[in-house]
């Protein structure tokens, strides 16, 4: 008989020690390191670089037409945000063990997730966070493969894929190491940590605070021991925001192609950009959708974080 999996409280109890973060840590010390980290990228050359070359790929889309790319923002406008440390907190425990066959022995796949490695480990990707919305269904990809050109010209390690998930998410994930200064006992170390951008549109960014809930009780599960009845209950909640987020989808292509029709844009003016995705590296994602800490500099909320659209 399978050995029923241990909770998060336990996993902590039993195993916290072992990779540096006991039950007893209240995360204090990652809050203050990460927001120096923060202030650090927020502030940093490559945040201006990225900022002008937004201004640049708007300025190419559609045919010259870049107040159509994004929406009710400025591209030089995307405040950096810091994941919560129970965040963290829940995704060690789904690396190290709620997601790992071979537990209590390490993922076959990658590194048992510890305090030592985890802003530098390549399943933590997502401890700094931005966002970006698009008016129309091809702006995401648009986005994502000039940014992709930029971290070619800059020699910066780059991802990039686009995701949809059962819940009715559909966005462009993209990836780029940041160089960062910590304090390790009496010596600066440097660390290379991922930020994630997000790139969505405007309808997937008003379904999305709608199915977060619903996702939220289930990321802890297996994909083998998730419940897809569900899918069979239309007068469910979960059943009608997911499908709900699916026909937005189909809505976005629909509204895409006629304001192509009305305007004459061709579509390959709106997708310049566009190259062969082959050799993309397909792989769990995570996408903590609601939870995370905006710049003390900034006003917007993080109203976009927490949960797992999947990363």
């Amino acid at each position: 008989m399978a050995q029923k999996p241990l909770s998060e409280i336990e996993y902590f109890l039993q195993h916290g020690d072992a990779i540096g973060f006991p039950a007893t840590y209240d995360g204090r010390a990652y809050d203050l390191m990460m927001r120096g980290l923060q202030g650090q990228l927020q502030t940093s050359q490559l945040m201006t670089d990225l900022s002008n070359k937004l201004t640049d790929l708007a300025k190419s889309y559609a045919g010259g037409r870049p107040d159509l790319l994004f929406y009710n923002s400025k591209p030089t406008e995307f405040p950096v945000l810091v994941k919560p440390f129970q965040s963290v907190k829940n995704k060690i425990y789904r690396l190290n063990c709620a997601w790992n066959r071979d537990f209590p022995l390490a993922p076959k796949k990658f590194k048992i997730v510890t305090k030592d490695n985890f802003l530098e480990h390549d399943k933590i990707n997502d401890l700094f966070r931005t966002r970006l919305v698009c008016k129309y269904m091809d702006g995401p990809e648009f986005i994502a493969l000039g940014i992709k050109d930029m971290c070619d010209e800059k020699n910066i390690e780059f991802r990039h894929y686009p995701m949809s998930t059962d819940n009715g998410y559909h966005s462009w994930h993209c990836y780029m190491k940041i160089s960062g200064e910590i304090l390790s006992g009496d010596e600066v170390a440097v660390r290379q940590i991922w930020l994630e951008i997000q790139i969505t549109t405007q309808l997937t960014e008003l379904i999305t605070g709608l199915t977060h809930d619903l996702y939220g009780g289930t990321r802890n599960l297996s994909s083998s021991r998730s419940d897809t009845d569900w899918k069979w209950r239309p007068e469910s909640q979960q059943f009608k925001a997911t499908y709900l987020g699916h026909t937005l989808h189909l809505l976005e292509g629909i509204i895409q192609t006629f304001r192509d029709d009305v305007l004459g844009i061709n579509p390959n003016q709106s997708s310049a950009n566009s190259k062969s995705l082959d050799g993309r590296t397909d792989e769990t994602l995570d996408t903590d959708m609601m939870a995370y800490v905006p710049h003390p500099s900034s006003e917007q909320t993080a109203e976009h974080g927490e949960g797992d659209q999947k990363s």
